[in-house]
């Protein structure tokens, strides 16, 4: 009787066990077909002055809204990624005027060396995309002009999710802090980024068990010293969701949403109220094709 009572006190250690996993990305050189959607889209609002010269600063800040529907190709070789879009299928709205284009690599539009517009949707959908990624999911784009706005962006689109070192078990949550590493031209303001990262499940599919996790991730830029602002801040909030095989450390999927709120506001010397936010929201997925 009581070797049986003590087998049944094993069997919560047992369990546990086999629920405790420890987590890594893969680095063994590979590549693979890929399917994807992105989705882009920025709002002005303040008084009419402040949101004009805001829109005027780039062309990019007259987009109302980007979808990409994508396939394309994924390379892995250590901890260095490549993205490549094959076929995308464009739907966009500039400056409220409606667009679509169906897009092959290698085969640039008519109009791309006279259209503007053309030349900007072309270089967002079709450039690829390189990237580093440890083992435990430090981020760091290869593009040398990527900003902070587009450093926070790429986080959520990819969704980026920073790994505990320590072995973790089924529904277990953990935080992780960090500094980022751009800011914008002539300028030092930089994110404070946390995430917070829980295993939500396990899956069993042809053999393998795959690691289901989320996280909510906000981000505050620190270090602007803009002195003309009575009141600025930027922010950022939103969550990622991956899944991950256990023993190789292979993406099956991966993707987020989250939105960048930038405010602004001051006085002028005419005594005018000069205001304005600026949200940049953006959503995507990434997934293994069979």
């Amino acid at each position: 009787m009581k070797r049986f009572v003590f087998a049944l006190a094993l069997v919560p250690l047992v369990a546990l066990a086999e629920d405790e996993v420890t987590l890594h990305f893969d680095s063994a050189p590979h590549s693979e077909e890929i399917a994807a959607t992105y989705s882009l889209a920025i709002t002005i609002e303040g008084t009419d002055q402040t949101t004009n010269f805001v829109r005027s600063m780039h062309p990019l800040l007259s987009l109302n809204w980007l979808r990409l529907e994508i396939e394309g190709t994924h390379k892995v070789q250590g901890k260095k990624h490549k993205t490549e879009h094959e076929d995308v299928r464009v739907k966009v709205r500039y400056d409220d005027d409606d667009y679509e284009y169906d897009w092959k690599k290698g085969e640039p539009p008519e109009d791309l060396a006279k259209n503007k517009l053309t030349q900007m949707i072309w270089a967002i959908a079709m450039t690829p995309r390189g990237y580093e990624l440890t083992s435990h999911g430090h981020y760091k784009s290869d593009d040398p002009n990527q900003d902070a706005n587009g450093e926070a962006l790429d986080l959520y689109l990819n969704g980026v999710t920073r790994l505990k070192k320590d072995a973790v078990s089924l529904g277990e949550s953990w935080t992780q802090e960090w500094k980022g590493e751009r800011s914008e031209k002539g300028k030092k303001a930089k994110w404070a980024f946390t995430q917070v990262v829980k295993l939500e499940k396990f899956e069993e599919e042809d053999g393998h068990k795959r690691a289901v996790l989320t996280s909510k991730l906000t981000g505050v830029l620190e270090g602007d010293d803009d002195k003309s602002a009575e009141e600025k801040w930027t922010r950022c909030s939103g969550e990622t969701r991956l899944r991950l095989d256990v023993a190789t450390g292979f993406v099956h999927e991966q993707g987020g949403k989250g939105v960048i709120t930038a405010y602004y506001r001051n006085t002028g010397d005419d005594g005018t109220k000069n205001e304005v936010t600026i949200k940049t929201a953006v959503e995507g997925k990434r997934i293994i094709r069979k």
